[in-house]
């Protein structure tokens, strides 16, 4: 379930307060999961143009 909140597809259930430190586990992991995504694909992008 990590990996999937990892990458942004969050596990929520309905009866789930987003109050709830899973939620909030879940919102954090997706939120890094992003920036380390964002930063691989600006590090091959500038790597396979040359810049």
């Amino acid at each position: 379930m990590s990996v999937v909140c990892f990458h942004g597809r969050g596990i929520l259930l309905q009866n789930m307060p987003l109050g709830d430190a899973f939620a909030r586990l879940a919102a954090i992991e997706a939120v890094l999961g992003l920036l380390i995504e964002a930063s691989c694909i600006a590090t091959f992008t500038q790597r396979f143009l040359g810049k």
